[in-house]
């Protein structure tokens, strides 16, 4: 069996930061209803964030793995059936969707701002199912795999790493015979426990990480088949991805970490073409969004895909996202040409200094350059950015702050996501803050978000005052967007408008 867990939410907004999250979201909603017309894909209307569900990729390849190697797989989507009934699941609720199971494993996965949630889930499946052995995995639990088992007794199992080359062996191994140190022997990337006669503390085991790293061309496509083909046939967008791996080393990332420094393992741009139809003959035409840490980093790569989805011509659009300095102008227009509408700049900060120190590599320069190129080929711009990074001053947020409202006001850049720094566990301000002059405030991962309080202390600014700056943010660019959802005929907050 395997679960996919509900997305956590906050209990309590900011009067600014639920104003700015309104006006962004009608932004969207005006640039995709332009899309949905365009390309015959489902409106955004006028459903709630947390009615937004996305596809658990990752467990539904795991499911086909498992399924071509002969074992029977059943999927519980806590995360979709939570957006239809429109409110929080009760344990109770939970256990009701259990009901009819009889799993040998149960697995599950989560990031780390809803660690807590897959936990408690967890919890009640081990309950519900005590013979049953429960794996974890994830780019959380592979980080904190120690943590997991020492704290959480229900657990039996994490996967480190990507799983696609350890879930079959595993489960041969599980239906094999008990949960013994002997039974995981020689099988690299998990950590497991056996639980000792005495009544003490469980024995854990910790096998080496595993060295291979998956074929992209060899996995099965997801096993779509196990959604609720209804509820996803509205959901207005689908994730895929080409590559993994990634050439840089940001400081605030863990996936370099998780999938590898080396250089990104491709898909055969015949094999995303493949997902894409079967996508659509099962939930009808969508909004892909391509989720490549870094879509144009191999320019080759890049080049064949947009050349294989302008073949095909789809009647569907593309997001992705790009670093701003792996842009011109050959490729910008191989880009339309495949239908990508939208792409999304890692831009982080406007201050040289705090770039450099989360090892972005890039300028406030290249940034402005990349959103104008962008433009120049008629495609909406998205940025993503930071705020309380190591290294941050109070003069640098307002560098940044100035550098947000002048692209919106120039029309340079259409909607942004400004995140409050998090170090997640996996990067390199978690694993050694004192490198970046950094204090890591608490390890309760139910803090760790990115709209939240900030769980970091830095030289010169308090977490309290972090989070002002970031309303300040958001009330700042709350006017300049206002007025572009004028221009755009939508309705604006009554907080505004009045």
């Amino acid at each position: 069996m395997l679960i996919n867990p509900q997305i956590s939410f906050k209990k309590r907004y900011d009067p600014v930061e639920l104003e700015a999250a309104q006006i962004r979201a009608d932004l969207c909603k005006k640039l995709f209803a332009k899309y949905s017309s365009d390309y015959s894909i489902p409106a955004l209307g006028d459903c709630a964030s947390s009615e937004l569900i996305d596809p658990p990729t990752g467990l539904l390849i795991l499911s086909s793995i498992a399924k071509r190697d002969g074992f029977e797989v059943a999927l519980v989507d806590f995360n979709a059936i939570q957006a239809s009934r429109k409110k929080a699941l009760s344990n109770r609720e939970m256990e009701h969707e259990l009901l009819g199971f009889d799993p040998c494993a149960i697995g599950i996965t989560s990031w780390t701002y809803n660690h807590h949630i897959a936990m408690r889930i967890l919890k009640i499946a081990k309950d519900f199912f005590p013979n049953s052995t429960t794996l974890y995995g994830g780019i959380h639990a592979t980080f904190t795999d120690l943590n997991v088992l020492r704290t959480h007794r229900f657990v039996d199992c994490v996967v480190r790493g990507e799983a696609e080359t350890i879930i079959s062996p595993l489960l041969r191994m599980i239906k094999k015979s008990k949960l013994t140190k002997t039974s995981f022997k020689g099988l690299d990337g998990v950590t497991f426990k056996i639980e000792q006669r005495d009544d003490g503390p469980p024995l854990i085991v910790r096998n080496p990480d595993s060295r291979v790293k998956p074929d992209l061309n060899d996995i099965p496509l997801p096993d779509y088949g196990l959604l609720n083909r209804e509820q996803y046939r509205t959901a207005p967008f689908f994730h895929l991805f080409g590559q993994r791996g990634c050439p840089y080393d940001c400081a605030f990332c863990a996936n370099v970490n998780f999938f590898g420094r080396s250089a990104a393992r491709r898909k055969r741009p015949e094999r995303v073409i493949e997902e894409i139809k079967l996508v659509q003959s099962l939930f009808g035409n969508k909004i892909f969004l391509i989720n490549d840490d870094t879509f144009t980093s191999y320019r080759k790569y890049a080049m064949e895909l947009c050349q294989a989805l302008e073949r095909e011509r789809f009647g569907t659009c593309f997001q992705v996202q790009s670093r701003v300095d792996k842009l011109d102008d050959e490729l910008l227009e191989a880009m339309v040409k495949a239908q990508v509408v939208y792409i999304w700049l890692g831009c982080e900060s406007a201050d040289p200094s705090v770039l450099k120190v989360l090892n972005k590599g890039i300028s406030p320069k290249q940034i402005e350059d990349a959103c104008i190129k962008i433009k120049r080929h008629r495609m909406d711009v998205g940025g993503y950015w930071l705020v309380g990074c190591p290294g941050e001053t109070l003069d640098s947020i307002q560098r940044t702050r100035a550098m947000i409202t002048d692209l919106i006001d120039r029309d340079l850049m259409d909607v942004y996501e400004q995140s409050i720094f998090v170090p997640y566990p996996g990067t390199a301000v978690y694993d050694d803050p004192r490198k970046f002059n950094v204090r890591i405030l608490t390890h309760d991962f139910r803090r760790y978000r990115e709209d939240s309080l900030p769980v970091v202390s830095l030289e010169s600014l308090t977490p309290e005052e972090i989070y002002s700056e970031w309303l300040k943010t958001a009330r700042t660019t709350n006017e300049i967007l206002y007025r572009k959802l004028k221009a755009k005929e939508l309705r604006a907050p009554e907080s505004l408008a009045s």
